[in-house]
């Protein structure tokens, strides 16, 4: 599998090197002429490698907003897995969606895909001995150690948890002690964080930040009004979620932590 925008386009350096491995031009793969979404795949080409049957496919976490969610994550991976076990797929190779050049946050980009897989193993219990192998090809960094470290914490009651869709998250405000709590994965943020916001004054807008704020363009899509449902934001299982009486006071923090 491979990553891609919404029209397939097989230029991205991921994909491009991963058909230069099978000595294909990306100049004669077709992308779409139409936009696809993350509840689907694009075959991009198939063949035989070493006498194995193999097939290249693009797999998209964007939507028509432009807006990183959690929820189209969790589509791709459904989607990935469905056409894997369709194909009689033994392995599924899979990259870290939508991060590098299109920005996706490096530390729950493989969390949310992940979570994705293990809420697809949940409804298909009965086709789980017949899913492929998950083999996740994430590079070092920020996004293979936060990933490690969201492994090793699974335990069985955190696994118990993630199949109630019910999400662990640390919340931190300035001038209080972080605070962990559970929440439903599409619940507002409001919901989360209602413990830290008890005080704000009522003129006050709170906002939540993703940490990786620092790190992205646009700095508006990480900066979330507190009715944002989980889903619908790039938070992941694990997350640190930054809780800020109002965006200026947020922006202040960005501007900041930018200079440390």
């Amino acid at each position: 599998m491979v990553p891609t925008d919404q029209r397939a386009d097989p230029r991205g350096i991921v994909t491009r090197s991963v058909l230069d491995f099978f000595r294909v031009e990306p100049e004669s793969v077709r992308g779409r002429s139409r936009a696809f979404s993350s509840r689907e795949v694009v075959e991009l080409w198939s063949g035989q490698y070493d006498g194995v049957t193999v097939q290249v496919v693009a797999s998209t976490v964007f939507n028509d907003a432009g807006a990183y969610r959690a929820e189209d994550q969790w589509r791709a991976a459904h989607a990935a897995l469905n056409a894997a076990r369709a194909a009689g797929a033994s392995v599924l190779f899979v990259p870290s969606l939508g991060t590098g050049a299109y920005g996706w946050p490096r530390d729950t980009a493989p969390i949310n895909w992940l979570y994705g897989a293990l809420d697809w193993t949940k409804q298909n219990e009965l086709a789980t001995e017949e899913a492929p192998w998950i083999v996740i090809c994430q590079p070092g960094g920020v996004g293979f150690r936060t990933a490690e470290s969201w492994l090793d914490a699974l335990t069985g009651e955190r696994i118990g948890l993630l199949e109630q869709r019910r999400w662990q998250l640390e919340i931190e405000r300035p001038g209080l002690a972080p605070q962990t709590v559970q929440a439903q994965c599409d619940a507002p943020l409001g919901v989360a964080v209602n413990p830290l916001v008890r005080d704000v004054p009522a003129h006050s807008v709170p906002v939540a930040v993703h940490p990786s704020i620092r790190f992205v363009r646009r700095k508006s899509d990480l900066i979330y009004n507190l009715g944002t449902p989980l889903n619908r934001t790039a938070f992941a299982d694990g997350s640190r979620v930054l809780l800020f009486r109002d965006a200026t006071q947020a922006m202040g923090w960005v501007e900041s932590a930018s200079t440390r």
